[in-house]
């Protein structure tokens, strides 16, 4: 990892990025910590190319991504690449519970009105973003993210759409069954993404303007994996010389 990615691993707790290469029923977890399991959904045909580069395909019905039981802070930021088949219906991203229709963590984007959505955050009530964007079928990077003080905030494409009317005044996130996708008891509900999902995150922190914009820039899957560094070759003029009497048939 060079140093201009570093801060993207600071606090990292989940990554799961399909462009990085299909894995079978299994989506890998490329933070390391809990890998997923790919539920209703068929290898076969659920990992597409899409964009230049390889998603996970849900189907809007009972598609979802199965995560371990884990704990997330209170500070947090939820990031996705998303590209949704329509605009007329809610878009299940993330969710941490599903023993009811209110679970404690639960994040989509959601229709207002036509093609118009908002971005929207659930934790025993909706925290809806202030400013609405004109939702389409194109891949799109969406952020949200709640700091120390319980201010959320939301972005797409790297730029901040505002924040919740209110703040966040729970604890830390207990996801007794998290999944990506679908909220997944209520799969086949209106709580499932018809779409595709790539590079998918959890900090533990809130992400700064700047490293959202860093990763919005960066593209899909920047920074997880080691990037080559081309050295240059020192060339000294006695090499360059005996290089170049040997080119024109010179004796050493």
């Amino acid at each position: 990892m060079i140093s201009r990615y570093a801060s993207l691993r600071q606090g990292l707790v989940g990554a799961w990025c399909p462009s990085l290469g299909a894995s079978g029923y299994r989506l890998i977890d490329r933070s390391g910590y809990n890998h997923g399991v790919l539920t209703n959904m068929d290898p076969g045909t659920d990992w597409v190319a899409s964009g230049g580069k390889l998603a996970l395909d849900f189907d809007g019905v009972n598609d979802y991504v199965l995560l371990r039981a884990t704990t997330y802070s209170k500070a947090l930021s939820i990031c996705a690449w998303v590209k949704t088949n329509a605009s007329t219906r809610r878009e299940s991203i993330f969710t941490g519970q599903t023993s009811s229709f209110a679970p404690n963590l639960y994040v989509h984007i959601e229709p207002v009105s036509g093609s118009t959505a908002a971005m929207n955050f659930y934790s025993g009530g909706y925290y809806g973003v202030s400013s609405s964007f004109t939702q389409d079928t194109n891949w799109h990077f969406y952020v949200w993210t709640i700091n120390q003080n319980g201010t959320i905030s939301y972005f797409r494409d790297g730029s901040g759409l505002g924040n919740a009317a209110t703040t966040y005044t729970g604890s830390d996130f207990t996801a007794a069954d998290p999944s990506i996708g679908a909220i997944n008891q209520l799969a086949g509900s209106n709580f499932t993404l018809a779409g595709q999902i790539d590079d998918f995150r959890i900090y533990n922190r809130a992400l700064t303007p700047s490293e959202i914009q860093l990763l919005y820039t960066g593209g899909r899957g920047v920074g997880l994996m080691p990037e080559r560094i081309k050295h240059r070759r020192k060339t000294t003029a006695a090499a360059f010389n005996r290089r170049r009497r040997i080119l024109i048939g010179a004796s050493q």
